[in-house]
């Protein structure tokens, strides 16, 4: 009888062991599943539940941009349509930007269950007296159009410049609204770059008034000249220095074993944003600095610690300038941006250099009493 029972406590022991054995294989496989190379560390499990909530982004696409400026109740979301998307929301192929709003209504303690969610889209000019605005239809320019209960489509038809005020108001309480504010970046329509320099401080005083021409629009940009470049500076020099003040700054420089060699072509990077008064500091666009850029060092210091050879390599080009035979060129890249968006890029010819200053002139010539007799 005790036999029996020892064996079947051996027995109830052999189940169990292999039911533990199963149960913990179980568990170091949901470990792996879990815990394994690329899973989930414990850390982040409830890091990876909450919900993730992306903040307020300015919208903009084009040229128009729409910011959030007041609410009570209705909170307004917006994401811009892909062009490829126009034909799925109705929307012209013609029209220059569009997007989706959203309108959610809540209630005094921030909830929207069970609140009514019927809203009504409006959309009108800043001030509809405005010099810009007066006369002009502004469904020429701008629509919203409801798609559903609380949600429509804003298009940008063609560049306003008159800010808009788009309203999301509550069907059921008129107390109960947001309203977005739509403006129009101004494009950039042309941009010329006049080169100046004077001999009061030749360093001193060189730069670039550059004029800018914007089309139709709420906001201006900023300008940014980013790099510029000239070819074949060789070519364009000759002028400037086949004279005898460029002459004389090649002998003295010869004289130093600094042969000068303006046969290249150079790029350089820049950082110049345009301020308000449409003028930049170009100094790297002068040729003397273009020139030391392309020698050794050595050769530069030579030069610089001799400064009479450079006065007079800048009086050639005061001479080549009063003649009119100073071609020199270059190509400026720029960027066009507001709050950090690009908007246009390009390049851009500058004018002729005008170089206009004082180089030594001869005022008079004394000669020997001679007789000639032949």
């Amino acid at each position: 009888m005790s036999n029996n029972k020892s064996k079947s406590n051996k027995v109830k022991w052999v189940f169990t062991a292999i039911a533990f054995v199963l149960v913990f294989a179980l568990i170091v496989g949901l470990c792996l599943q879990v815990f394994g190379e690329g899973k989930m560390k414990p850390s982040e499990w409830f890091n990876n539940q909450t919900e993730e909530v992306q903040p307020d982004e300015q919208i903009s696409g084009g040229g128009a941009i729409i910011d959030e400026t007041k609410s009570n109740g209705v909170r307004l979301a917006s994401a811009t349509i892909a062009v490829a998307d126009y034909d799925e929301y109705g929307i012209s192929p013609l029209a220059e930007t569009a997007y989706t709003l959203t309108a959610t209504v809540y209630d005094e303690d921030s909830s929207s269950d069970g609140i009514p969610q019927d809203v009504i889209y409006t959309a009108k000019w800043q001030n509809p007296s405005s010099d810009w605005a007066t006369g002009k239809d502004i469904a020429d320019y701008y629509t919203v159009t409801s798609t559903g209960v609380n949600t429509a489509t804003a298009t940008c038809l063609q560049a306003f410049g008159e800010p808009i005020v788009i309203t999301a108001t509550s069907y059921f309480n008129e107390d109960a609204y947001c309203t977005w504010e739509a403006n129009y970046v101004k494009r950039v329509t042309n941009i010329t770059l006049s080169s100046m320099y004077n001999s009061f401080g030749f360093e001193e005083n060189i730069g670039q008034d550059v004029s800018i021409s914007y089309g139709t629009g709420t906001l201006t940009g900023k300008v940014t000249f980013t790099s510029f470049y000239i070819s074949d500076m060789g070519t364009h020099l000759s002028n400037a220095v086949n004279n005898a003040y460029y002459l004389y700054f090649e002998q003295q420089a010869k004289n130093i074993g600094v042969t000068p060699d303006f046969d290249f072509s150079a790029t350089h990077e820049i950082n110049y944003e345009v301020d308000d008064e449409n003028h930049v500091e170009l100094y790297e666009t002068f040729p003397s600095t273009m020139f030391k850029a392309n020698m050794n060092s050595e050769d530069v210091t030579k030069l610089e610690s001799a400064t009479t050879y450079f006065e007079y390599f800048t009086y050639a080009y005061y001479f080549a300038a009063d003649q009119g035979t100073n071609d020199i060129k270059y190509t400026a890249h720029y960027r066009y941006t507001y709050d950090g968006e690009e908007y246009s890029s390009g390049n851009v010819e500058s004018d002729w250099f005008e170089l206009t200053g004082w180089y030594p002139q001869p005022a008079s010539v004394n000669g020997n009493d001679v007789d000639l007799i032949y």
